[in-house]
């Protein structure tokens, strides 16, 4: 059985996530919350795709989409305010690998979900020397290219910076410093 993975947003980080679970094999449904963004997730290769700002229950659509399983792994680059939607759409056993914190802290209380499902959640920042070895052949192998939206000057950082919090753009934003 594939592996199911749920991956939210459409930045740099979610692109390459779904290119990558994709790779490996994976079952991917993403989380964006627009139809132009879903649909450049879905020609990346995700199965399923569902707009969380329209369905504040989405857990539940990966509940039915996995015949009440959930997903076995999450990636997780939002924080506080959906994490404990992304919870509810976790199997049992599951994995959430936080790796992001977009939205501003709030208050869940998620020990009983994390207990009761016996649950997980990894925050990760970088990796060992090993791990990005393993991801640089991994990446090399399957050909997996990032998807740039718009390349700014290092004099238009600002503007670079304040695109990137409005999620003006689909993939990922790149400041030359030269």
């Amino acid at each position: 059985m594939r592996d199911t993975v749920v991956i939210q947003g459409t930045g740099g980080v979610s692109v390459a996530g779904i290119q990558i679970a994709v790779s490996a094999g994976a079952d991917v449904t993403a989380f964006s919350t627009s139809e132009e963004k879903l649909e450049l997730l879905r020609k990346l290769g995700a199965k399923h795709a569902i707009n969380y700002k329209n369905n504040p229950n989405s857990s539940r659509e990966v509940l039915d989409l996995t015949g009440g399983r959930g997903a076995d792994q999450v990636l997780d680059v939002v924080g506080a305010s959906t994490i404990a939607e992304l919870l509810r759409a976790l199997r049992q056993d599951g994995l959430v690998s936080a790796i992001g914190f977009m939205s501003a802290s709030e208050k869940h209380d998620l020990i009983p979900e994390l207990i009761f499902g016996a649950k997980t959640i990894r925050g990760l920042m970088y990796g060992s020397l090993g791990m990005l070895q393993d991801l640089s052949a991994f990446v090399e192998t399957h050909k997996i290219k990032p998807i740039i939206a718009e390349v700014f000057e290092w004099n238009d950082a600002k503007l670079a910076y304040k695109a990137m919090l409005a999620q003006e753009f689909v993939r990922k934003i790149v400041v030359r410093v030269e």
